[in-house]
């Protein structure tokens, strides 16, 4: 999470990290369908987001279970429920900084395991900048529901789910 924070604030000030993909003057694109390749969904799949005490990815039959801390789980709840409680969440807090710098949450993809951990990748915009980050899936969830984006998985990683139907 600090390391999403810090390249936010370097996103606010113009700055960008060396490890972020940046996309400069891509206007032109944006006009066109954003048609970036970052922004492919292909070998993908959308995926249905549901949880108990694990974070469960659903699509065609198929169900990926994470472990993941009961405090992402309380922030993916709130968030699908669109609540905020009376202190704001570090999910909550992220989507008031993007909200109020104008910086639009595009999508959230899974798209590797290495070790039994998930990776995942949030792309944002802010006017012709678009930045792809690597962050934890809970935390991509934590933001795609606030939002209500789609959550992208790679669908080969979908279909060594446990069959559910």
């Amino acid at each position: 999470m600090n390391k999403i924070m810090w390249v936010l604030l370097l996103l606010l000030i113009g700055g960008c990290s060396p490890s972020i993909t940046t996309f400069e003057n891509v206007k032109e694109k944006f006009e066109n369908k954003l048609d970036l390749p970052i922004l492919s969904t292909d070998g993908f799949v959308k995926v249905n987001v549901s949880y108990s005490d694990k974070l469960f990815l659903d699509w065609n039959c198929k169900r990926i279970i994470m472990p993941v801390h009961s405090m992402q789980i309380y922030s993916i709840d709130r968030g699908m429920k669109g609540k905020v409680d009376y202190r704001p969440q570090t999910h909550d807090l992220m989507k008031d900084i993007f909200d109020g710098f104008d910086i639009e949450l595009l999508m959230v993809k899974i798209h590797n395991i290495e070790n039994q951990i998930y990776q995942a990748r949030v792309i944002l915009r802010r006017g012709s900048k678009v930045l792809d980050l690597d962050a934890r899936p809970s935390d991509s969830v934590a933001l795609a529901v606030r939002y209500g984006k789609d959550v992208y998985m790679k669908e080969s990683l979908m279909l060594k789910g446990t069959k559910i139907c």
